[in-house]
């Protein structure tokens, strides 16, 4: 019984580990991109980390170079493109650098010194959706012989979480019942 109990403990906490949130310094824990006006042709830098990474819901944005006379902004689509200041959604000062990401979907970051923003001074991230799925955008244009519908499947469709949390589960059952 206790080893049971222990290999259902390894099982839980393994889960836990997938699922957990990260926080990502703003430009890379190594980097030297801060939140500043970027320099000379180097405009996109930011954007160019934030490509980089996948983030989640859940995750945190960490900026630890916010500068007294600046701030950070969570604006709207239309504020970052057009620099706007004067509308944020949001507002981190150089003493509240964290920003969680709590939805899936585009977030949009401007300085809050509208110059610097007119600069490159803006950040977008985009959080991946919770589950994927392929789903057609639009109806495909009609033909003159309609094609059959696919036969439906009686299987289901298992997420990569759901593969990993079987595997797990399956590698729990051996190890208890052969150790």
């Amino acid at each position: 019984m206790a080893r049971l109990a222990s290999t259902i403990s390894l099982i839980f906490l393994s889960l836990l580990a997938v699922a957990e949130a990260k926080e990502f310094i703003v430009g890379g824990k190594e980097s030297k991109t801060f939140w500043r006006v970027p320099a000379g042709e180097n405009r996109s830098n930011l954007n160019y980390w934030a490509e980089q990474n996948r983030f989640r819901s859940g995750d945190a944005l960490v900026w630890n170079s916010v500068a007294k006379s600046d701030s950070v902004l969570e604006v709207s689509k239309k504020d970052y493109d057009s620099c706007t200041t004067t509308n944020p959604i949001k507002e981190l000062k150089a003493d509240d650098g964290k920003f969680t990401l709590d939805r899936s979907g585009p977030f949009y970051f401007i300085s809050g010194v509208e110059r610097h923003c007119k600069k490159g001074q803006k950040l977008e991230v985009v959080v991946l959706a919770d589950k994927h799925e392929n789903v057609p955008l639009a109806p495909a244009p009609a033909t003159e012989a309609p094609a059959p519908a696919p036969e439906k499947s009686s299987g289901s469709k298992v997420g990569a979480l759901g593969m990993t949390s079987l595997a797990m589960v399956a590698v729990g059952l051996v190890s208890f019942l052969f150790l």
